[in-house]
């Protein structure tokens, strides 16, 4: 949302709610300001802090208050309410909660009824926007043919010489069996469990594929928990050659039709790097390229 541009000058209201504590409005309006008088941004900011809405007995988070803007009678109510703070000309900022299945819908009707530019401010996890984003790639990808199985636990590969041929889902002999040309790993690392260790060893959890690591379990930690350097951990992964195919110790190809993208890839430490899902999303985004090619010469 353009309006919350911190290059464009003009007069911004923050305006909170009453009992949400993840969006504390005077602390971003005053921290702002101090950017603001040093001339690093061109806004000036005030805020505010709207009495408590009516959730239908719901508790006020994030996600409820999200849900409660895709209706239209709550819009209202909350116009009401909020017309009463917004001076003349000034722009305004909610937290990230401007409805959740028809979010463009809710802030087109409360830039009409406020008859101000409004933008959103990113509040903590869970992320109203991510699930946005979430359920609109989830839609694209069913309508073009992908299928989604979530939530299972127990996934066996099925491999021919040194190729996947597919993964049977389930725990169950009789479970379904899911074929295809080519295949993605983005399992992620050590909290997205691509990666688990023991005392002695970091292993790849779904294909067993060869993980970089040192040996020696003492080189897996630096001693200061937040130095400037990272912690050696974040590193661990899956090698993969030019086209990102995970490789073994000697430089082979293990399997000619799997790729990788994201954290398990070998080295790509966002936490250091501060690249946040910058890694996911460039080698996402290749790695589905190269397998659709790949793919479409092996159909």
């Amino acid at each position: 949302m353009r309006s919350g541009t911190l290059s464009i000058p003009g007069s911004i209201l923050l305006l909170g709610f009453e009992g949400l504590k993840d969006f504390p409005p005077f602390l971003a309006a005053e921290n702002l300001n101090i950017l603001h008088s040093q001339g690093r941004i061109a806004p000036s900011f005030r805020a505010e802090i709207m009495e408590r809405l009516d959730l239908a007995g719901k508790a006020l988070n994030g996600l409820n208050l999200a849900k409660a803007f895709d209706g239209k009678s709550f819009r209202e109510a909350f116009a009401k309410k909020a017309k009463i703070f917004i001076k003349p000309g000034e722009r305004l900022g909610l937290p990230a909660v401007i409805g959740l299945h028809s979010s463009f819908e809710a802030w087109k009707d409360l830039k009409e009824k406020l008859n101000t530019e409004i933008f959103e401010v990113p509040i903590p996890p869970p992320s109203v926007p991510g699930i946005r984003l979430y359920n609109l790639l989830k839609t694209h990808l069913r309508a073009r043919g992908v299928r989604l199985v979530i939530g299972l636990s127990v996934i066996r590969p099925i491999a021919e010489q040194r190729r996947l041929v597919g993964f049977s889902l389930g725990s169950s002999k009789k479970g379904p069996v899911y074929k295809a040309s080519a295949f993605i790993l983005a399992t992620g690392k050590f909290f997205g469990r691509g990666l688990g260790s023991d005392r002695g060893k970091i292993y790849e959890t779904l294909l067993d594929l060869p993980v970089l690591h040192p040996q020696n379990r003492k080189e897996w930690f630096h001693p200061r928990l937040l130095g400037t350097e990272g912690q050696p951990f974040n590193g661990f992964g899956v090698e993969v050659d030019e086209n990102l195919r995970p490789i073994g110790s000697g430089g082979q190809t293990i399997y000619s039709n799997l790729f990788a993208a994201g954290g398990i890839i070998a080295r790509a430490d966002s936490m250091s790097e501060k690249s946040g899902g910058g890694v996911a999303i460039s080698t996402g985004y290749l790695a589905g390229k190269l397998a659709a090619a790949y793919a479409g010469k092996n159909i």
